[in-house]
């Protein structure tokens, strides 16, 4: 059975981590796959991991706009994104495949046609947010084009009850055409060589008996690191126990902002900006207490990986995050917006060394039987057999 994937690009992404491990755990005595991205190879940095298991991943070479739209230039870029729309069903045609599985909306809208006009009997979209967060963004449009792809889709994947139960509400999908796989906790394959951990921690830790408290997430503001930081602040005026947050992740539309809150807070010493970091969930055995400040979610990575490495989570009861979280057992759910709350649980975390590893071993157990890679991978093979006995292929 061939199988059809699209997304956007494979940068560094939660959604682009997924895609990767489940290609790459696919049998391969009963699934052919073959990956490809809307945008340019550049953006690619997965990309290696799957080429290295001889699965294909192919560009379809798509642009950002860049320039203001009476630009001469931003047309010239919109008549060639729109070329390469037209001639992305004959390429999937050519690729003669059973099933077309699009991740992130761009990749199932566009190619969710494309794969009908190309005669891909099976189409399947994933739902890796609440539709709720972008229904208020939204324009006409987005609507119309969801609505659009959903009478051609033959399954919808979502990531949590949540999200299934969001999608279901806003989308009017029926309820036999949705399913959910959790995501499968990614870790790290190879662990950290001794001079790897020492230099991590000789750039972080400060002294000895410092807490090191870590926020994987790209600088978007619906992450809510401003919350963590005013928390952050709040401990700081009177806490005697040091510690220091390092924030993992990409720069996205809250970084100014941010880098300027940390200075009005007087955190430049206590909260680092680390940047994007490929495999970062090698790093995650080095810190005490994980922490996710999102306003919404769909199903954290951060916070299966984390839970996989042994810390103690602290994450807002968004989205699916209940699911992973078991409260006062795994960690602590905190309500969004709300850095009294977040201040509160990381003041008990950072003064009981020993609540933090009881939650820590409880959450590397809890993602042990419940969250991991080869479950997903299994539950999305079932699905892809299932429908395919459905169509007699």
């Amino acid at each position: 059975i061939k199988v059809i994937y699209l997304i956007g690009t494979l940068d560094v992404g939660g959604a682009e981590r997924q895609l990767v491990e489940l290609v790459k755990g696919l049998d391969r005595t009963r699934f052919e796959p073959v990956v490809y991205t809307l945008g340019p190879p550049k953006g690619n940095v997965l990309a290696p991991e799957v080429k290295a298991l001889d699965i294909p991943v192919k560009t379809l070479g798509m642009v950002p706009r860049d320039y203001p739209i009476f630009h001469p230039l931003a047309w010239i870029r919109i008549t060639g994104n729109l070329l390469r729309l037209a001639r992305m069903s004959r390429v999937f045609k050519m690729e003669q495949a059973q099933i077309f599985h699009g991740y992130l909306f761009w990749a199932y809208v566009f190619g969710g046609h494309a794969a009908r006009v190309a005669g891909i009997p099976i189409i399947i979209t994933s739902r890796r947010s609440l539709a709720t967060s972008k229904v208020a963004s939204w324009k006409s449009y987005h609507r119309w084009l969801e609505k659009w792809i959903n009478r051609i889709t033959d399954h919808v994947v979502t990531n949590s009850k949540a999200v299934l139960e969001d999608t279901i509400e806003q989308e009017h999908i029926p309820r036999e055409q949705v399913s959910i796989i959790y995501n499968g906790a990614f870790q790290a394959h190879e662990p950290l060589t001794e001079t790897e951990r020492s230099e991590a921690l000789q750039k972080w830790r400060r002294s000895p008996d410092e807490v090191l408290i870590v926020m994987v997430a790209n600088l978007i503001r619906y992450k809510g690191h401003r919350y963590l930081l005013e928390a952050l602040a709040a401990l700081k005026s009177v806490n005697t126990q040091p510690f220091r947050l390092i924030m993992i992740g990409g720069d996205g539309n809250a970084r100014a902002e941010l880098e300027q809150q940390v200075q009005e807070l007087g955190l430049e010493d206590d909260a680092l900006f680390a940047g994007s970091i490929p495999r970062a969930q090698r790093l995650l055995p080095l810190f005490d207490i994980s922490v996710l400040a999102s306003l919404e979610e769909g199903f954290s990575n951060t916070v299966l990986e984390s839970m996989g490495a042994g810390l103690p989570m602290i994450a807002t009861a968004v989205g699916g995050n209940g699911e992973a979280v078991v409260e006062g057992e795994t960690g602590f759910l905190v309500p969004a917006r709300d850095a009294d709350a977040l201040r509160a649980r990381l003041q008990r975390l950072m003064d009981d060394a020993e609540l933090r590893k009881s939650m820590g071993a409880a959450g590397r157990g809890r993602v042990q039987r419940e969250f991991s890679v080869e479950a997903m991978v299994q539950k999305t093979e079932a699905l892809y057999s299932d429908l395919c006995m459905r169509k007699n292929i």
